[in-house]
């Protein structure tokens, strides 16, 4: 219910309006710039098609794909796991299904759709066949390789997600002891199916290689944090690490395999999120579901009557790092269901009005650093984005390190820059004398944010330096102040 109350995030947001223009015959990495691999824009094709199919929204349409493939892939789990019903005792099937809906379902508020998520639903069928593997059980040829089309999908939306399938892999090679897991027809499916991604990224986007070869070492600026920032700064990666430690010392009596199953799981993730280098919290989602299912878990099952003091210790730390974790995500989730929207939704559903009653089926552009400053706004309000990209994430990469100080921010002069960030200073004009948009808004600069510091960056002033953007932007006025943004309209045409 929260999700359906809520915008839908931004990252999606943008994935299904880069589906929508490319239906439209925009080509993607030229027409539209964005600097995620093309699987995730692909697999929202037949979703915008099945909206204008239907006639309804493009956010309700992926909603409801999301939650499909949700439910299918729980009831794969549940068909893998009961067929091992005679050999499971407590929790079994029940249990074991409830812990994979909670942290699939209950614990991706706030988090619904993004890639991660999606990382998770299509490969929980993965980690059963794997527990499978481990436990010397079959889990049967189709279903397996089934399960490893799935967690294909998911873990070619990033390349990080692969240091998941390498943890779990080595996993069951190791506690199988050493017998040949790549032959098991869910990693031949998996290895298989990237390489005919490979293929067909080289085929169909071979502009995105050169995309990332011109920015792709200014975007792992973007945002970047240190390792130790990164792992103490929120409860999410504290969560994982506290599952990978309480792991050990437990002793399971009858799900040890399971539980190494999860922990190699968690790990991989774990290393997949902080290989990005930026600590956003979605990063860390299905490393801390996976994390949580192994912590309840612990909490749940029998241990071995021979170690009582380290069972008992076990499952009491469980107990409690589950429960703050799940406290934080529950909150979070009936004040998103039931809750009054909180001010920033607010300010947002606003300009939203806004935008719809003064540009609806006409082209906007927003000057931001941030993607949630556009996007879902641009689907909600019903206009077009007169940009090539989403948001300015540019120029918060070029100056991360200057953004770091109190010290004032002073741009690069045009003759000092690298060509990627010349490249991304010239493109907003150049949108600007093509696509005409009839408002411009302008995030306003703030400089008592420390904790947002990206938000100090004049982006006009920056901008302004670019000749085109300049003589561009002349053919427009100040119309009014809408939350933070300052609105600009078209009031000439260039000659």
């Amino acid at each position: 219910m929260g999700e359906w109350r809520n915008p839908i995030n931004g990252d999606a947001a943008w994935a299904l309006y880069v589906a929508t223009r490319t239906l439209q015959g925009q080509q993607l990495y030229h027409d539209i710039i964005d600097i995620n691999p093309p699987l995730v824009f692909w697999l929202n094709l037949p979703v915008v098609g099945a909206a204008s199919l239907l006639h309804i929204p493009e956010v309700l349409s992926y909603r409801i794909t999301v939650v499909l493939l949700t439910a299918a892939s729980l009831y794969l789990c549940g068909r893998l796991i009961g067929s091992s019903r005679e050999r499971c005792e407590w929790p079994g099937v029940l249990g074991l299904l409830l812990l994979l809906i909670f942290v699939s379902i209950t614990m991706a508020i706030g988090y619904f759709g993004e890639r991660e998520h999606l990382l998770l639903i299509l490969s929980l069928p993965y980690i059963c066949v794997v527990w499978c593997r481990a436990e010397g059980w079959s889990p049967g040829t189709r279903r397996a390789a089934l399960a490893g089309l799935l967690a294909a999908v998911g873990i070619a939306l990033k390349p990080y997600f692969i240091l998941f399938w390498v943890s779990t892999a080595a996993y069951t090679w190791l506690a199988t002891r050493g017998r040949p897991v790549w032959r098991d027809p869910e990693h031949l499916v998996i290895a298989g199916s990237h390489a005919i991604y490979a293929a067909a990224v080289l085929t169909l986007a071979p502009e995105y290689l050169e995309l990332v070869r011109r920015l792709g070492t200014t975007y792992l600026a973007f945002s970047r944090k240190p390792l130790t920032t990164i792992l103490v700064r929120d409860i999410q990666p504290l969560t994982i690490v506290a599952a990978l430690a309480v792991f050990p010392i437990s002793r399971l009596a009858h799900y040890r395999r399971l539980g190494g199953v999860l922990a190699s799981a968690s790990g991989g993730l774990l290393l997949a999120a902080l290989a990005q280098q930026k600590g956003f919290g979605y990063h860390f989602y299905p490393g801390v579901a996976v994390a949580m299912a192994l912590l309840g878990l612990i909490a749940l099952v029998r241990n071995d009557p021979r170690y009582p003091l380290a069972g008992a210790t076990s499952r009491v730390l469980a107990v409690m790092v589950f429960s703050a974790c799940a406290a934080l995500f529950l909150r979070t989730a009936f004040g998103r269901a039931l809750g009054p929207p909180d001010g920033r939704t607010s300010s947002i559903r606003q300009l939203s009005a806004f935008l719809g009653e003064r540009a609806r089926g006409r082209e906007v552009a927003i000057l931001s650093t941030r993607l949630g400053d556009a996007f879902p706004l641009v689907l909600d309000s019903g206009v077009d984005w007169g940009l090539r990209t989403p948001h300015l994430w540019c120029v918060a990469a070029v100056y991360h390190e200057d953004l770091q100080s109190t010290s004032p921010l002073r741009f690069h002069p045009p003759w000092e820059m690298d060509a990627a960030e010349r490249w991304c200073l010239q493109m907003p004009g150049e949108d600007l004398r093509r696509n005409r948009p009839v408002l411009v808004l302008v995030r306003r600069p703030l400089a008592d944010r420390p904790e947002s510091a990206d938000l100090r960056i004049d982006n006009l002033a920056y901008l302004s330096q670019d000749p085109t953007f300049a003589q561009e932007f002349q053919n427009y006025r100040l119309g009014s102040v809408q939350a933070e943004f300052l609105v600009y309209e078209r009031v000439s045409s260039p000659n």
